[in-house]
């Protein structure tokens, strides 16, 4: 046992050389973030500074890890995928204080609607929501935390008043906003469990957090495992900051999000012969699930999200077309199961439609074919004869709009803003992740190209296209006519379709060898590192 123990003692420097970039940086961070940290957070906020050196401990273990069993590690990606994104974002989830994720307040409310209706709760009307007394009390105020000492106050709010004593129904007079219950379901789940063991408010807030974390994780890493190529920009994407931030919210993004990303990776898998004859029919009903209910949302923006299997249809029909309907729609045949699919779709399109009427929810071409007021302003807004009289505003608004904001749009895609855009994020960290992203999509050796041509087309379609249901809503919903470019849009309205753009960018001309991949993983987690100190220490912004 001696000479064993001797023997790795002797090896060791040899380690350390062939390890030095990695434990250079190990240090560099662990170092960084215990510095930053200490500075920030004085002796009366110990509770914030023992969180930020817990998150730097965990960072340098996963980095650790990742770069000690980096050889091989595509093919355990989606389980460490599984192990990362809960733990990062959980991170995330505690950072980011309640409400201070945009639009968080109103999506709170929804989830509360619906975990009322869980519970056999029913609101008198659509304009009331049945809170518990102590839920009514949660400050929703999004600026009071740019202070350190109420952000540190935040912290051990989280550790303190777990139980409840306040139980009792008030009926508030605040009602629904958005009015598509599905998108709330998961958090929901984590409210209703809350209440029935009487936690706190906010410990109830972050358990409907956490449920919507758990419930992308899950989709993020299915949509690794599934796809058979750019599996590590997959994992990119679900560690960017912004991705990150939504999927540990209450937001109905986490839906939305989730649903794009396991629609293009399962699509990328029925592209590949190899892996659509791997395809059990649990993968075509989660496929036709997640098209079905991405499809209605954001009033329809994301439907162009259906032209992928159609395209896969088509493309395997004009493959076999010789051969006959016969054969092409034979029984197991892949496009046999894609008409099932498209089937699926439209009858979940059916029922939300149906449903909507039912509850008396007009859709979005109440706004886009109707003159109508924009209530933040309460002024008349954009509708569709306005632009069709006026070719000359068509193109002034779609100018003025990219000319103002793309480099915003580009930049809080990527997560250069945080919080209610008050989080800011280095802009030199956002460009290497830009980079980063690249590589991460490149076509590794052994795999192949899959993407080609006309595949390209239909890619690069959905991509514009779908850009433009997004800021085409945001000009009829937000928009009025005294402005001559789009309002109100976002970097995250964009997220569903960034995987489309990075696929875009794969050639065989360019190509990487997958034994690089472990440490392309070590970097994006080095670089996750260093942007949760960032936000960690970020809270004494001035709102």
């Amino acid at each position: 046992m001696k000479q064993n123990i001797m023997g790795k003692l002797k090896s060791l420097p040899t380690f350390i050389k062939r390890n030095i970039i990695a434990i250079v940086v190990a240090v560099i961070i662990g170092r960084f973030g215990y510095c930053i940290i200490d500075d920030h957070f004085d002796v009366t906020n110990k509770v914030a500074k023992l969180m930020g050196y817990f998150f730097v401990f965990l960072f340098i273990v996963m980095m650790s890890y990742v770069y000690l069993h980096r050889a091989g590690i595509k093919d355990r990606l989606h389980k460490l995928y599984l192990f990362v994104g809960v733990i990062v974002g959980t991170m995330f989830l505690i950072m980011i204080p309640i409400f201070c994720v945009p639009d968080e307040i109103f999506h709170f409310k929804d989830a509360y609607h619906v975990s009322n209706e869980m519970l056999g709760i029913h609101d008198p009307d659509e304009d009331t929501l049945t809170m518990r007394e102590c839920d009514t009390k949660m400050k929703m105020n999004k600026t009071e935390y740019g202070n350190p000492i109420v952000y540190a106050k935040y912290i051990r709010s989280i550790f303190s008043g777990i139980v409840s004593h306040e139980t009792d129904l008030v009926v508030t007079d605040t009602g629904k906003n958005y009015g598509q219950d599905y998108l709330y379901v998961i958090p929901a789940l984590g409210l209703t469990l809350a209440r029935l063991f009487h936690l706190g408010s906010t410990q109830m807030f972050l358990l409907g957090r956490f449920f919507n974390l758990l419930f992308f994780v899950a989709c993020m890493s299915y949509a690794i495992k599934k796809t058979p190529v750019g599996k590590l920009g997959f994992f990119g994407i679900g560690l960017l900051p912004i991705v990150l931030q939504q999927a540990a919210s209450l937001s109905y993004d986490v839906m939305i999000n989730a649903l794009a990303i396991v629609t293009v990776a399962v699509s990328l898998a029925l592209l590949d012969e190899e892996s659509a004859s791997k395809m059990k029919i649990r993968d075509y009903v989660v496929y036709t699930l997640a098209i079905g209910f991405l499809i209605p949302t954001k009033g329809h923006a994301y439907m162009l999200f259906a032209l992928l299997p159609i395209w896969i249809l088509l493309k395997n029909w004009w493959k076999m077309r010789k051969d006959g309907l016969a054969k092409v729609f034979a029984k197991g045949s892949l496009c046999r199961k894609l008409v099932f699919v498209l089937v699926g779709i439209i009858a979940i399109n059916v029922i939300v439609v149906l449903v909507q009427k039912a509850i008396g929810s007009s859709g979005p071409a109440a706004t886009i074919f109707a003159p109508h007021i924009i209530e933040w302003c309460d002024q008349e807004g954009y509708y569709v004869d306005v632009l069709m009289e006026n070719p000359d505003l068509r193109f002034q608004i779609i100018y003025k709009t990219f000319a103002i904001y793309f480099d915003e749009y580009w930049a809080e895609t990527f997560g250069n803003a945080l919080g209610w855009m008050n989080i800011e994020v280095p802009p030199t960290l956002i460009y290497i992740w830009f980079l980063l992203m690249a590589v991460l999509f490149m076509k590794r050796k052994q795999e192949k190209m899959l993407t080609t041509g006309w595949d390209k087309v239909i890619l690069c379609l959905i991509f514009v296209l779908t850009v433009g249901f997004v800021l085409a809503g945001m000009l009829f919903g937000w928009t009025p006519m005294v402005y001559n470019y789009v309002l109100g849009a976002q970097g995250r309205y964009f997220i569903p379709v960034l995987a489309l753009p990075l696929l875009l960018m794969r050639t065989a001309k360019i190509e990487i060898d997958e034994e690089y991949d472990g440490d392309l993983c070590f970097w994006s987690l080095a670089l996750t590192a260093l942007i949760v100190i960032f936000v960690f220490v970020s809270h004494d912004v001035k709102l």
